[in-house]
């Protein structure tokens, strides 16, 4: 892939190919008018866009992650879990930093492909500019806070750790008056927190007063594994961390394809199993 230097320069070439080999993929590349040097991209392969219009939960984790090579920047990915619960990457995008415009011009692009979605959902840390950008963009999605994201922000605003059992239990509680009784305990326990709580908003991280569907996803966890998966990518050029994601997009297909075959009956594996799990 040669140097960093070189790495941009391919780059519009190689998105080139790419939109060419794949029917249906979406690029884009932003440079500065007056330097002319790269400032984000985006991508999204045609078929990773058909399967979420077609065939997956509409639930979307968003999250970015820090590189660390020569030029620093945040990789975007938006992601979600298809039929066996894993990992599927819609889309991703590289831009200067992790600032509200950025966010707003990789999230206008994923919301230009995947076009009207009826009951999306969108899980998100709770960082500044998303919590104005994902409205703002997806003004008809229903955005939904990371659970765990919140608890980190409570232990490190208010240093204690006393509460976690409360609080998981009132995110995934369903019982109206189950949820009620543990709030009243958080209130007796720690009021700051229960202040705090109360002013993110319930219909945010609560299961029990969650307005849309979203299929039990409660965290951007899966966003940690894929950060995790491109870890070492991250120091790459650009290019190669491209080439990096789209090779992890083609050996998750490629292992999906293989073990379809073995599927028995309308639902695959991993939703049998919670069916005999409830039954």
């Amino acid at each position: 892939m040669g140097s960093y230097e070189d790495s941009y320069n391919q780059l519009s070439l190689y998105l080139h190919e790419l939109r060419r080999a794949n029917p249906g993929t979406v690029t884009a590349v932003l440079a500065n008018q007056q330097t002319c040097r790269f400032e984000r991209c985006f991508v999204a392969l045609g078929q990773c866009i058909r399967s979420f219009q077609k065939s997956l939960r509409r639930v979307l984790a968003i999250d970015g992650t820090h590189l660390k090579g020569k030029y620093k920047g945040v990789l975007f990915i938006a992601m979600a879990l298809d039929g066996d619960n894993y990992i599927f990457l819609i889309a991703f995008g590289i831009g200067e930093s992790e600032n509200k415009s950025s966010w707003n011009w990789f999230l206008t692009y994923l919301n230009d492909v995947l076009g009207s979605v009826e009951g999306l959902v969108i899980i998100s840390d709770r960082y500044k500019g998303l919590m104005k950008e994902v409205p703002q963009v997806f003004p008809h999605a229903i955005h939904e806070y990371c659970a765990y994201h919140i608890y980190r922000n409570l232990v490190d605003t208010f240093k204690d750790k006393s509460l976690e059992m409360y609080y998981c239990r009132s995110v995934k509680t369903y019982r109206r008056a189950e949820f009620e009784k543990i709030i009243h305990d958080i209130e007796m326990a720690n009021p700051p927190v229960h202040v705090w709580l109360t002013e993110i908003g319930y219909k945010r991280w609560a299961s029990l007063h969650f307005p849309g569907r979203r299929f039990n996803l409660v965290t951007t966890n899966i966003s940690e594994c894929v950060n995790a998966l491109f870890k070492e990518a991250c120091k790459y050029p650009i290019m190669k961390l491209i080439e990096a994601v789209m090779l992890k997009i083609q050996e998750l297909f490629y292992k999906r394809r293989e073990s379809a075959p073995s599927f028995i009956g309308p639902l695959t594996p991993w939703a049998e199993k919670q069916l005999k799990d409830i039954v």
